[in-house]
C-alpha cells in the first residue's frame, strides 16, 4: 500500500517518513511514523535507530532540495546584508566590506 504524501496538516499517516524536532533544540531529525499512543505519535528515528514518543505538533514534512536551496539562499543574503550594514554608510563602503569578506561574482556557465 502506497503512503500518501503528508503535507504537514493533521496527523502524519503511519508509515510516513518525515522529521521531528529533537529534544529542546532546533535540530530536526528524520523519522518514520509507526503508531499513535493516546495524544502522541510514536516514531522511529531513522538515523539513530531509536523510538521517540512526541506530541503531534513536533513533526514536519521533509523539505525538498528546492526548499533547502531557497532557505540557504535567504540565509546567505541575510549574512551579506548584515556584513554590508556593518561595513559603512555609503554603497561603496558596503560593497568594499563584502569584497573584503571574500564575496565575488561567480561565472555562470550556460
Amino acid at each position: 500500500m502506497k503512503i500518501k504524501e503528508w503535507d504537514g496538516s493533521g496527523l502524519p499517516q503511519i508509515g510516513t517518513v518525515c522529521e521531528y524536532l529533537f529534544a529542546e533544540g532546533d535540530e530536526w531529525r528524520k523519522c518514520k511514523i509507526v503508531a499513535y499512543y493516546l495524544a502522541n505519535v510514536v516514531a522511529i528515528d531513522v538515523i539513530h535507530n531509536s523510538a521517540v514518543l512526541l506530541r503531534v505538533g513536533l513533526f514536519r514534512p521533509i523539505k525538498t532540495p528546492e526548499q533547502i536551496a531557497a532557505e540557504e539562499r535567504l540565509h546567505a543574503i541575510d549574512e551579506m546584508a548584515d556584513l554590508a550594514r556593518r561595513g559603512g554608510s555609503t554603497f561603496k563602503e558596503m560593497m568594499s566590506a563584502l569584497y573584503d569578506a571574500g564575496y565575488r561574482k561567480a561565472e555562470v556557465k550556460k
